[in-house]
């Protein structure tokens, strides 16, 4: 990974107020019939199923030293050119691509710069993916297991 190009091309995305050109805003977060409908809810029910405390404290164990490896920014995103979210109803596209698209969606709407950079950055953790197990939660193909990687979280 380190020492490799990484060549970033700027997405197209049209935006046109608050919801991409082409997709009306009443079908972004459908949950209930999408294309992507049985692996989302598959993960979501993993997730419920296998968040525990127990399940933290391991990861903590496993992560909290930061020992994997070092990286750049521009490295990190590189390994995610590959990743694609399976908690996602509205997107198949690599985790690169829908980060940058995050990003200009920002840009475009007029927030500030510090915005765009948490929109660039929000799913850099994604990375995990890269050392972590199936069993774990951590599959980094885009019908695998990503429960402990990603999706919307509540309490």
């Amino acid at each position: 990974m380190a020492g490799d190009d990484v060549t970033v091309h700027k997405p197209t995305l049209e935006v046109t107020g608050k919801v991409a050109a082409g997709k009306a805003e009443e079908e972004f977060r459908n949950y209930k019939d999408s294309d992507r409908h049985a692996l989302v809810s598959r993960h979501y029910a993993l997730m419920r199923k296998n968040q525990t405390v127990a399940f933290q404290e391991k990861m903590q164990a496993k992560y909290g030293s930061f020992s994997n490896t070092k990286m750049t920014v521009w490295e990190t995103f590189a390994a995610l050119k590959g990743y694609v979210d399976s908690s996602d109803p509205d997107s198949s596209l690599p985790n690169l691509e829908h980060m940058l698209q995050t990003a200009e969606g920002i840009r475009a709407a007029g927030h500030p710069d510090w915005f765009q950079l948490v929109g660039l950055l929000h799913d850099m953790g994604k990375i995990q993916y890269l050392w972590g197990h199936p069993e774990d939660g951590q599959e980094g193909t885009a019908d695998g297991d990503q429960w402990a990687l990603g999706g919307d979280t509540w309490v």
